[in-house]
């Protein structure tokens, strides 16, 4: 007996189990409704065990929050600007860019202790600057001359708008109407320029002080070593956080799955039908989240994880050829399986013969015949065979005989 046929008869006697209570018993309409919803039930219930279950551990985000990320990843390259938003964020609450759910996001993960311990001194210093009433001011007139200056932009792009409409309009004596908005637009460049200048101020003020530049000292210092360290842990945690979380799915499930698998086991041997079905049900259940980690593992950790480490050496040692000849050869053999697959198991010759059979075609070209013929008239092929137990004619494609019921 093939592979092939070993499973499709264990999935037809899994088939049986999953429809009737014992083998000859189908289930009624009601047990069916039952079934159902325990099913979603259980699945549910495995679902939420499984969220609940992984959040036991510390994710990334937690461990150092997207807060701290945007203060100490990539410090050494921000503008001055960029870094007085980040802090102007986390200082004038009543901005209303200010990222309140970030926050407290970030200051929940202090109180668990679940975050870096470089995050928890970034966030010390900012407090230290928040404390401070006299930064809190200057933050507060920055911000106001920000939204200021926003409205003076908006105010000259529209005159800058009409102005050009106005110069193309000149044939009906428009003129003066333009040199009023080139006027008007003139005086808003200069209340802008004067605005810039305003918020120069307020920011050089603001960087010289004490607790603004201890948080970017801290995080830049000794060639940025704080920041080098957070993004290292940060890709590592990156890195192995889907694994681990896979590992606390599968410590949850396979328990689950072998439990259940003992009991469906027993119940297949005592015959016992109603366990026998809610017990196969149950194993379906399990079955399927964890048949769902596995590939998660196949499909994306490991070639996540693996292949970033193999395209990284071959890139290094310049050898990315060898990569797309490897891509050539597995996409030949993958192709050759699935023809093979499809040829031998699921189009074979035995299977079309019997296909032709129930549908009273020849078994050799698949032409209608006439009502018992015995030889095709279009390829002269015999219909009948020998029964090897009756000696009695039967059907070439069948698998029992026609007679006694023998097999081939």
């Amino acid at each position: 007996m093939s592979m092939f046929t070993a499973i499709k008869n264990r999935f037809s006697e899994l088939t049986s189990r999953l429809t009737h209570v014992g083998q000859k018993e189908p289930l009624s309409k009601l047990s069916i409704v039952v079934i159902i919803f325990l099913d979603i039930f259980v699945l549910t219930t495995i679902i939420s065990g499984l969220d609940d279950s992984a959040s036991q551990l510390t994710s990334p985000e937690n461990y150092i929050p997207y807060d701290c990320q945007s203060f100490v990843i990539s410090a050494d390259i921000k503008l001055d600007s960029e870094k007085l938003d980040l802090v102007a964020e986390r200082v004038n609450t009543s901005a209303p860019y200010y990222p309140v759910e970030k926050v407290m996001e970030y200051e929940q993960a202090l109180v668990n202790q679940k975050s870096h311990p470089i995050c928890a001194q970034v966030q010390k210093r900012i407090s230290d600057v928040k404390a401070s009433a006299t930064i809190q001011e200057l933050f507060q007139n920055r911000s106001d001359l920000l939204g200021k200056k926003s409205s003076i932009q908006s105010q000259i792009d529209e005159v800058k708008k009409n102005y050009d409409t106005v110069l193309l309009e000149k044939i009906a004596n428009l003129e003066q109407e333009a040199l009023k908005m080139q006027q008007e637009r003139n005086k808003l460049t200069a209340d802008l320029n004067r605005v810039d200048l305003e918020i120069e101020v307020l920011e050089t003020q603001i960087s010289a002080t004490t607790e603004y530049k201890a948080v970017w000292s801290y995080v830049l210092d000794n060639s940025a070593l704080n920041q080098k360290t957070l993004e290292k842990e940060l890709e590592v945690a990156n890195f192995w956080f889907p694994v681990k979380r896979l590992g606390m799915d599968f410590a949850f499930l396979l328990p689950l799955l072998f439990v259940i698998y003992f009991w469906n086991s027993r119940s297949i041997k005592k015959d016992n039908g109603v366990q026998m079905l809610l017990s196969s049900h149950l194993l379906v259940v399990v079955a399927i989240p964890t048949l769902w980690k596995i590939i998660d593992l196949v499909l994306q950790i490991i070639p996540d994880k693996l292949l970033e480490m193999v395209m990284l050496w071959l890139s290094a040692m310049k050898l990315l050829a060898i990569w797309y000849y490897l891509l050539v050869i597995v996409a030949i053999f993958v192709a050759l399986g699935i023809i093979y697959l499809i040829q031998k198991k699921f189009f074979n010759k035995k299977r079309l013969i019997e296909k032709r059979l129930s549908k009273g075609e020849c078994i050799e070209c698949g032409e209608n015949l006439p009502k018992d013929c015995i030889y095709c008239p279009f390829c002269a092929t015999s219909q009948l065979r020998i029964c090897e137990s009756c000696k009695k004619e039967t059907y070439v494609g069948g698998e029992f005989c026609k007679n006694c019921g023998a097999s081939k």
